[in-house]
Protein backbone atom coordinates (compact mmCIF):
# COMPACT_ATOMS: atom_id res chain seq x y z
CA UNK A 1 0.00 0.00 0.00
CA UNK A 2 1.54 3.37 -0.85
CA UNK A 3 -0.15 7.20 -0.40
CA UNK A 4 1.23 9.34 -3.01
CA UNK A 5 0.02 12.95 -1.43
CA UNK A 6 -0.01 13.94 2.07
CA UNK A 7 -3.18 13.77 2.77
CA UNK A 8 -3.74 10.64 1.16
CA UNK A 9 -5.82 11.72 -1.89
CA UNK A 10 -4.48 8.81 -3.81
CA UNK A 11 -4.16 5.37 -2.67
CA UNK A 12 -2.43 2.38 -3.97
CA UNK A 13 -3.22 -1.21 -2.52
CA UNK A 14 -1.01 -3.77 -3.78
CA UNK A 15 -3.68 -6.39 -2.70
CA UNK A 16 -7.15 -7.44 -3.43
CA UNK A 17 -10.03 -5.74 -2.36
CA UNK A 18 -10.78 -9.08 -0.47
CA UNK A 19 -7.91 -9.84 1.05
CA UNK A 20 -8.07 -10.83 4.44
CA UNK A 21 -4.69 -9.17 5.19
CA UNK A 22 -6.35 -5.59 3.89
CA UNK A 23 -7.69 -4.31 7.87
CA UNK A 24 -3.71 -4.68 8.85
CA UNK A 25 -2.69 -1.89 6.27
CA UNK A 26 -5.25 0.73 7.66
CA UNK A 27 -2.99 1.00 10.59
CA UNK A 28 -0.71 4.20 8.91
CA UNK A 29 -4.42 5.73 8.14
CA UNK A 30 -5.58 5.21 12.36
CA UNK A 31 -1.95 6.44 13.24
CA UNK A 32 -2.72 9.32 10.83
CA UNK A 33 -6.26 10.34 12.50
CA UNK A 34 -5.26 9.43 16.09
CA UNK A 35 -1.78 10.34 16.82
CA UNK A 36 -0.59 12.11 19.73
CA UNK A 37 1.05 14.72 17.96
CA UNK A 38 -0.91 17.22 15.25
CA UNK A 39 -3.67 14.55 14.61
CA UNK A 40 -5.69 15.09 11.61
CA UNK A 41 -9.36 15.45 12.04
CA UNK A 42 -10.28 13.46 8.52
CA UNK A 43 -8.42 12.10 5.32
CA UNK A 44 -9.72 12.95 2.02
CA UNK A 45 -9.36 10.04 -0.42
CA UNK A 46 -9.77 10.98 -4.00
CA UNK A 47 -8.78 7.87 -5.72
CA UNK A 48 -7.69 4.11 -4.83
CA UNK A 49 -5.88 2.60 -7.19
CA UNK A 50 -6.56 5.06 -9.86
CA UNK A 51 -10.45 4.58 -9.74
CA UNK A 52 -12.48 7.15 -8.03
CA UNK A 53 -12.72 6.28 -3.93
CA UNK A 54 -16.31 6.78 -4.46
CA UNK A 55 -16.72 3.45 -6.53
CA UNK A 56 -14.07 1.39 -4.83
CA UNK A 57 -14.54 -1.89 -4.16
CA UNK A 58 -12.23 -1.21 -1.09
CA UNK A 59 -14.28 1.32 0.23
CA UNK A 60 -16.43 -1.89 1.80
CA UNK A 61 -13.34 -2.42 3.86
CA UNK A 62 -12.97 1.18 4.73
CA UNK A 63 -16.38 1.32 5.96
CA UNK A 64 -16.07 -1.30 8.28
CA UNK A 65 -13.01 0.48 10.36
CA UNK A 66 -13.77 3.95 9.52
CA UNK A 67 -16.48 6.58 9.62
CA UNK A 68 -16.56 7.53 5.45
CA UNK A 69 -18.06 10.51 4.45
CA UNK A 70 -18.64 10.47 0.56
CA UNK A 71 -18.81 13.93 -1.60
CA UNK A 72 -18.95 14.75 -5.50
CA UNK A 73 -15.40 13.34 -6.22
CA UNK A 74 -13.98 11.97 -3.06
CA UNK A 75 -15.06 10.62 0.37
CA UNK A 76 -13.38 11.60 3.80
CA UNK A 77 -12.30 9.34 6.38
CA UNK A 78 -12.94 9.78 10.09
CA UNK A 79 -12.21 8.20 13.39
CA UNK A 80 -15.22 6.36 14.32
CA UNK A 81 -16.32 7.96 17.49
Amino acid sequence: MRSRAPNAARITFYTGAEDPRLPDYFGVFEHLLARSFLPRASLRVETINGSPATKSPYLEAFRRRFDVAPSPGHVTLRLRT
